[in-house]
């Protein structure tokens, strides 16, 4: 949970000082080559390529654990540890708002 906090805290952060307009505008032709083709902004790509490398290590078959994109993530390479669950059973996911 402490590492979902200082992703949010910083993607906060940073959307206070937007200095790099390019960085979060779909298609922007600084990052063409990058992006390889994807309708998606350079922060997206970065943050699929993150989730990517985490979704090999089986961080979402956690049931605590929400990925921004679910449906475009690898199945993982190594066996999912054995989970108890959370602490207290929920279906909160806010991913949708905190990108928007």
């Amino acid at each position: 949970i402490r590492q979902e906090e200082t992703i949010i805290f910083a993607l906060i952060e940073r959307a206070q000082f937007p200095a790099n307009e390019a960085a979060y505008t779909r298609d922007h032709p600084a990052f063409s080559r990058v992006l390889g083709g994807a309708a998606r902004t350079f922060l997206d790509h970065m943050l699929l390529e993150h989730e990517r490398l985490h979704a090999r290590v089986a961080r979402y078959a956690a049931p605590e654990e929400h990925a921004f994109f679910q449906g475009l993530l690898p199945a993982p390479a190594v066996q999912p540890r054995a989970s108890k669950g959370p602490l207290h059973p929920n279906a909160v996911n806010v991913n949708d708002q905190i990108k928007a």
